[in-house]
């Protein structure tokens, strides 16, 4: 995408995005506002932007991204819920036992 931007104040010039060395006053090329691709600014020539759609997720695709986000916790959490339910299965059985 080819942009024009315009802009008043040189970003070095603000204390947020000074890039200037304090001691040898020089500016760090890494920061230094390119003329070719500018970064700041607002767009003042049309824009040419492309956009590629891609199919939608098969279910197994979906399945895989479900279980890579929350498997883990369902999981832990399955098992948190099976172990207190055990505890209250193996007293009922006990006290069935004795009643018996």
């Amino acid at each position: 995408m080819i942009i024009a931007t315009t802009y008043s104040t040189s970003p070095t010039a603000t204390p947020a995005t000074a890039t200037v060395d304090t001691v040898t006053k020089v500016l760090d090329p890494e920061f230094q506002v390119s003329k070719k691709y500018p970064t700041i600014g607002h767009i003042t020539s049309p824009g040419n932007l492309t956009i590629n759609v891609i199919a939608p997720l098969t279910a197994n695709e979906s399945f895989t991204a479900f279980w890579v986000t929350f498997g883990t916790p369902l999981v832990a959490l399955t098992g948190v819920v099976v172990g207190v339910f055990s505890t209250f299965f193996i007293e009922h059985l006990k006290s069935r036992r004795e009643h018996k």
